[in-house]
């Protein structure tokens, strides 16, 4: 999110040496530009949209002015699953101001939604030359990274995250989730306990934990983690499967069978596939080896 107390000190500096008449109408302007801020705040994203539309279509402002309203849209069009909306506006931003990194962080978002990776770590890699302070601008690139398959990218990433952020609880548990996948539970095990210290109930926290658990032979602790998972969020098929997986290891054919129709349940559309491991499957007939 970007802030708007700067901008509206410099309008308000410009104002003072207005006419009457183009002062009411820059004063018309920055109040539709605050209102489109606000609504974007409170996850109101079709008011964001309306707003910012008339804060453009009324014309004129400064380009800073100009892109904040884009960048706002442009935000609101993303959150509202309108990428080709989004996509639009912020280049336009970006045009207008190629110095601001969090237009760049917010394009980075958007194509990292839609997959398209290679785009979204040159746009958050740009962030991060433009404000190499911010920790959040290496949490997302880590976060395309990892998805990408590339841990160990990712994992430098995360920990420059927490270096500049001891407080980003986020990156300690995904830097984790990326020692898992290279089997690292020496170094994964240490993250997900320190995120869970940090916050008792991130779901996804005690999946991961649960599941590299689970991987590790130690099935008791791994289905209290995701008995928590569950308990928090019982809507997370991915909780429920490795739910499953853990209880098949442990020899309980029983909860493996019931959490596996719970998964496809909860999440149909993407068939057994989406419930494969190397050494275990869901399906619709109950858990396989």
């Amino acid at each position: 999110m970007r802030a708007l107390s700067m901008l509206l000190i410099a309008a308000g500096m410009a104002v003072s040496g207005m006419s009457p008449a183009a002062a009411d109408t820059t004063a018309e302007r920055l109040s539709k530009l605050v209102a489109c801020h606000k609504a974007l705040q409170e996850g109101d994203w079709q008011h964001t949209i309306a707003l910012c539309s008339e804060v453009l279509q009324t014309g004129g402002g400064t380009d800073e002015e100009k892109a904040f309203a884009l960048a706002n849209r442009g935000y609101a069009y993303a959150s509202s699953g309108d990428y080709e909306g989004a996509m639009s506006d912020f280049d336009e931003a970006i045009r207008l101001r190629p110095q601001d990194a969090i237009n760049y962080t917010d394009r980075g978002e958007a194509y990292s939604a839609l997959n398209q990776f290679d785009k979204a770590i040159a746009d958050f890699s740009k962030a991060i030359s433009l404000q190499p302070q911010a920790s959040s601008s290496y949490y997302n690139r880590g976060m395309v990274y990892a998805e990408s398959g590339e841990n160990d990218p990712a994992i430098t990433d995360f920990s420059e995250a927490i270096r500049l952020d001891p407080a980003n609880q986020a990156a300690y548990r995904d830097r984790g989730a990326a020692y898992a996948q290279k089997n690292d539970y020496a170094h994964a095990m240490p993250d997900f306990d320190q995120a869970l210290r940090m916050d008792p109930s991130d779901a996804f926290a005690y999946n991961n934990r649960g599941l590299a658990e689970a991987h590790q032979g130690q099935y008791d602790r791994a289905l209290a983690d995701l008995d928590a998972a569950i308990r928090i969020n019982p809507n997370n098929s991915l909780a429920y499967f490795n739910r499953a997986y853990a209880a098949y290891a442990k020899g309980d054919r029983a909860q493996a069978a019931n959490d596996c129709a719970q998964a496809i349940a909860l999440d149909p559309n993407h068939g057994p596939l989406s419930y494969t491991s190397q050494t275990f499957r869901c399906t619709k007939d109950g858990p396989q080896p």
